[in-house]
């Protein structure tokens, strides 16, 4: 059974879990109304990397948010993981690699709109 932070779960829902369940761990820890704002406005997603067998958590952050903001969200985030007794990701309570990418850059699309 697949696990996010100690919830089971089905791995599809993966990305929304882990996000509820990152909000929730952080009720103690300083800076949170800085973190809950942010991740209000945060797109969460997730993917299984089956080649490298990784989990990946991204969050994007709207563009005006800037590396400050990026760098805090880390970090925040770091202190929230370590400070979990639960693995982040887990299979039959085996943990599982993963990785959180942050970012609040938008890959431009130069295919958009060409065959107008």
């Amino acid at each position: 059974m697949w696990k996010v932070f100690g919830v089971p779960e089905n791995i599809i829902e993966s990305g929304e879990i882990w996000e509820k369940q990152i909000i929730e761990l952080s009720s103690r820890k300083k800076g949170r109304p800085r973190f809950l704002k942010m991740m209000e406005e945060a797109e969460v997603s997730y993917w299984f990397n089956a080649i490298e067998e990784i989990h990946v958590f991204y969050i994007e952050l709207p563009e005006k948010f800037g590396s400050d903001d990026v760098e805090f969200m880390r970090d925040f985030i770091i202190k929230v993981i370590k400070g979990s007794n639960e693995p982040v990701i887990s299979l039959l309570d085996d943990p599982q690699k993963y990785t959180v990418i942050i970012t609040s850059e938008t890959e431009n699309d130069v295919y958009r709109g060409m065959n107008k």
